[in-house]
Parts: C-alpha cells; structure tokens; sequence
C-alpha cells in the first residue's frame, strides 16, 4: 500500500471520527475534564491542537469536487451533465497537449442485496459514502459524478501517464480503497465495486458523451462476470451489447421452439459417489451463437418480465427427462428445479406442480424445488412461505440455495419445510487450504444437523475440496469436480459409468471437466 492509499485511510477514519453527531457530545465534556485537571492552560493546547487534527482529516480541504460546481460533501455529487461536460475539458487539454485522459465507471456490487438487508432509506444513504470513499481514492483534479442508482463515474484529469496498465492499476487500487467497511445504521456494511474505464486513445467517439458511454459499456460488461471485476472498453463490448440486443429480440420464439431448455449437473453422496440427484440448469441453445450460459440471458428472462415462462420450460423438459430416464432404466432419484421470487409467489404454483406431475405419471418427492437464501428477504415472503409449505405437503423437497450468502435466520429456517441446506461455492472453493472457510461450513452442517437437514456444498472442484467437505460432514457434492452440466441423453451414460465406478473401485468416479458452473 502507498503512502497516499494510507493518508487516504486514515483521513477517513478521522472523518468518520470527527463527523459523528458524538463528538458534540464529547468535546465539551473533554474540555471542562481538561480545565478541571490542568486548567487554563489545557484549554489553550486544546485549541491549538483540534484545529491540526481537524485538518489532518482532510475537513478544511476539496470543498469542490473537480472544480464544476459539484459538491465533494457526503450529501450531493455532480450530475452527468457534468461530468460530460468535465471530460470535454478533459478532451480539450488532451488535445492541445497530449496529456491522456479517461473515465472509470463504478457500480456497488449486488446493491439489491444492500436494499434488503439494510432498508431502502438507510442504503440510500450508503451511496453518498461509497461516493465519497471514491473520491479519497482519487486525486484532487478528478471530478466524480453519481449516475443512476448505485452507479458513479470519475472524470480523469489529464495526466502524462494513463495507458492501459495504469488504469487497471488504479481501478485496483479502488477496490482495495473499499476493503474497510462502511457504518450504517451502527451496523458494519461490506461493499466491493465493479469497474469499467475507457480511455480517449481506444474511443471511436472524441468528445465527453462517447467516453462516458464507453466506460458504461465496461462496467456494464464486468457486472456480467460478476463482482469484483474489472473490464476496459474494447470495440467487440459494443458487438456483445447488440448480440444482447438481438437476443432480447429472439428471446420468446426460443422459449416456444425449446431453444431454451435444462441441461443436468449430477450431485452424489460425498463419501460413496452414489448419485443422489441432478440439478436443472438452463440453457440456450442458439442456433449462431451456440451454448449460451444463463448469465447472458436470464437478466433479459428478468427485465421481459418472462420469468414464468421460462419456469414453465424448464419444469416441463425436466419432468420430461425423469421419465425418460426411466423407461431407459436409469434410476435419477430426483432433480432439482430452480424457481425465482415471482414464480414462487404464484397463488396457484402447488397446483400446477401437481397437475405436471400427473401429467408425466411421477411422484412428487422425484422433484426439489431450489429456492435461493435471498428469496426470503424480498417483498412477499409470505406468500412465498405458504406455496412452499403446500409444495413440501404434496410431497416435493424444499432446497435452500446458496446458503451464507443473504440474510436468513435461524427463525426463518425453523418456520420453513426445508429438506436440504445447499453450501454456496464461495465457502467451498479452495476449503482444503482455507482454515476460516473450513470452520464456516462446519458451522453450517454443525446448524443443519441440529435442524434435521442434509447438506450439499455447490462448486466441487478438486478431490482435496471433496476430501475436506467429507470430514467436516458434508452430506452431497455438486459441482465440476463431479460432473459439468449436460443435456438430457448424455445423463443416463454418465449415470451408467458411474455406477459402473462405484462397483469396481473403492475410490469416487474420477472428475469430467473443469470449468464455471452456471
């Protein structure tokens, strides 16, 4: 870490210090102490001193942010008409010297999250500090501008030095800047940031506008890959923003031609490898752009408002491929199906499960319905809670999801019929060598054997990882270590080798693949 990254840090915990309504409190109780103590003379170093502290803080400076009119206090940043208008100079003094500039644009990751855990009042407020916590990052000549939402961009002042590896020095060197947490509310809020930059030399467009667009198009790109990512514009982002474009175009007649359809990752018992289910994840298949993984579509399933559909799809295809499995002999005991908010609010869901399962002849314990942790903090929950109360009781298993990831309680798990808690990949990945995360998961087994639940770790990668989870007493492995997701008639040949597997050898089936779940 620099020097100025630890002026920078320690500024900031003196402002946090020295702005709190508190120290009006506190400060005329410590100057009548000092004058009872020492008397006159305390008063007088006191006087002398608070101001040196106050500036050592950093309060007395930056009362403007960039210099366009835009205040650096917590309460009010410049507007994107401005920052335009602070990257035209920008582009200006490029011009007439040569100096490089540039924009970084910055988004607070998984910022709904924040809305439910905290309240949407008190993660508005969170926005002017991540704000703020930017600007210290930065130098006194950058001018940063809040966009719509949890969204900033920070208009570069022209410096000799600004290629490409010293943009991504510096968008590091933010991310490290947001490693301390924010207080809010009297409660310690984590934040980590994405982060899009472009830079005037790899712009079509020379004016502030076509900058600012290209540093979106980056963060828009980062976000899609997922936290804590940094991308630099580069022309082909464009080329994916209209594929996306295209695809939103396609997006119905895909569902309706089976384009969109499941394939199956298998989940086995930790210690035997016997298979224990599959899970159903989605997939489309495109007809020019090949196997597209859920993170290029579902955002555009969310936004269209198609959700049931393609709910609709996939429970049809995967009640399709049960019995399939069955007439060919190979015995999937269940298959998992993930549901989001909207279609699990549906006042008549159990009943359409219930006919579907008629439909293909299959018992309801053959399907689990997968129902991610943060489902419960969302607006609704009620209704949610009594559809999967009637689901358990026509007989399907409730899987809890991505478990440690959101904000469920003790309370909620008690008052839910859940079956299985599902460990979230972030706590397994590298847990061989992780002694914190090691201690986690056991926490969380330690939780679920306490409630009567099974265990499944997500995102098994390595044998090591599979070797650990087993001792701390993980019940179900998913993830490439085991199997990579496949379509339906690849499943029973897989089924069949692993059965094959288990008989002749004492060891787990060997792994097929490493890559990205999804």
């Amino acid at each position: 870490m620099t020097a100025r990254m630890r002026l920078g840090r320690l500024q900031s915990r003196l402002r946090t210090a020295l702005m709190g309504p508190h120290v009006l409190a506190f400060m005329p109780a410590m100057a009548l102490s000092s004058y009872w103590v020492a008397g006159e003379g305390a008063l007088v170093l006191i006087a002398i001193l608070m101001p040196v502290v106050f500036a050592m803080a950093g309060l007395f400076s930056r009362p403007m942010n960039g210099g366009l009119g835009g205040s650096a206090s917590a309460l009010h940043f410049a507007s994107r008409e401005v920052a335009v208008l602070a990257m035209d100079r920008n582009i200006s003094r490029w011009r007439a010297t040569g100096l490089g500039t540039g924009a970084l644009a910055v988004a607070i990751d998984d910022y709904a999250h924040h809305v439910q855990d905290l309240g949407a009042a008190a993660a508005e407020r969170l926005l002017p500090t991540v704000g703020n916590r930017i600007m210290q990052e930065l130098r006194d000549g950058d001018l940063v501008a809040q966009l719509d939402g949890p969204r900033f961009v920070a208009a570069l002042a022209p410096t000799a030095r600004l290629d490409l590896e010293s943009l991504i020095q510096l968008s590091a060197r933010l991310q490290t800047g947001f490693e301390e947490p924010f207080s809010i509310n009297q409660k310690r809020v984590y934040v980590s940031i994405s982060i899009g930059f472009s830079s005037i030399h790899r712009t079509k467009g020379r004016n502030g506008d076509a900058l600012l667009t290209a540093a979106e198009q980056a963060l828009d790109d980062a976000e899609d890959q997922g936290p804590r990512t940094i991308r630099a514009f580069a022309p082909e982002i464009k080329a994916r923003a209209e594929v996306s474009a295209e695809l939103s175009a396609e997006l119905i007649e895909a569902l309706d031609n089976g384009d969109i359809r499941p394939h199956f990752q298998p989940q086995v018992d930790a210690k035997s490898g016997a298979l224990l289910g599959v899970e159903a994840l989605a997939r489309w298949v495109h007809p020019r752009h090949g196997i597209l993984l859920p993170s290029r579509f579902l955002p555009l399933i969310a936004t269209s408002g198609h959700d049931e559909r393609l709910s609709e799809v996939v429970l049809y295809q995967t009640l399709g491929a049960l019995q399939k499995w069955d007439e060919d002999g190979v015995w999937v005991p269940n298959a998992g199906v993930n549901f989001s908010a909207e279609v699990l609010r549906n006042p008549r869901l159990a009943d359409r499960i219930q006919w579907e399962l008629d439909r293909f002849e299959l018992m309801p314990e053959r399907i689990t319905v997968e129902v991610l942790e943060t489902v419960f903090a969302a607006s609704g929950k009620d209704l949610i809670q009594r559809n999967l109360a009637a689901l358990s009781k026509l007989g399907c298993r409730i899987d809890l999801d991505d478990f440690g990831t959101g904000s469920t309680s003790l309370a909620h798990i008690r008052g839910l019929d859940v079956d299985r808690i599902k460990i979230d990949r972030t706590f397994v990945a590298g847990i061989a060598h992780d002694e914190e995360q090691q201690g986690m998961v056991a926490a969380i087994v330690t939780l679920a054997e306490r409630l009567g639940l099974t265990t499944l770790a997500e995102g098994v990668e390595t044998v090591e990882d599979r070797t650990t989870l087993v001792e701390l007493g993980v019940t179900g492995v998913q993830g490439f270590g085991i199997a990579e997701p496949m379509p339906m008639d690849k499943v029973a040949d897989w089924a069949r080798r692993n059965m094959v597997s288990l008989a002749s050898a004492d060891a787990p089936p060997a792994s097929t693949h490493h890559a990205n779940d999804g």
